[in-house]
């Protein structure tokens, strides 16, 4: 398990909640942040490594048909 930063985004894109929660891999933490209610960008960070932003603000961002989810 390892920790993950997550980052809840107001509509100025600033960060208005941070907590930190703990997954297996990448994809239980994109899996877990992707269902969130949460109406504005979120970001999934491990360390200093962004790991995916919902919902995709950035052309980088590879869409996953599986799911919603986009990964950086």
């Amino acid at each position: 398990m390892s920790p993950y930063r997550i980052n809840y985004l107001g509509p100025d894109h600033r960060v208005g909640l941070e907590e930190m929660q703990w997954f297996e891999d990448d994809d239980h933490a994109l899996d877990a942040v992707g269902r969130s209610p949460h109406r504005d960008e979120i970001e999934v960070r491990q360390g200093d490594r962004l790991v995916a932003r919902f919902p995709p603000t950035s052309p980088v961002g590879i869409f996953d048909p599986r799911g919603p989810r986009w990964r950086i």
